[in-house]
């Protein structure tokens, strides 16, 4: 439960240094007359990499 509970501290710090780059309307093919896609782009910079070291991201 520990190292959940400090995971959890350390994503919280993460977004807690959350830079918004971009939201609003992007084109998209599903978009129509009342509906479109909205989105937003956050960088989260970990100039150390203390933060994300235990992460296991994939793409």
């Amino acid at each position: 439960m520990n190292s959940n509970h400090e995971g959890a501290k350390q994503i919280e710090a993460l977004f807690q240094k959350a830079v918004s780059i971009y939201k609003g309307y992007v084109d998209d093919p599903r978009n129509t007359d009342n509906s479109w896609m909205e989105t937003e782009a956050v960088n989260m910079h970990d100039e150390t990499g203390e933060l994300t070291k235990n992460l296991k991201l994939e793409a």
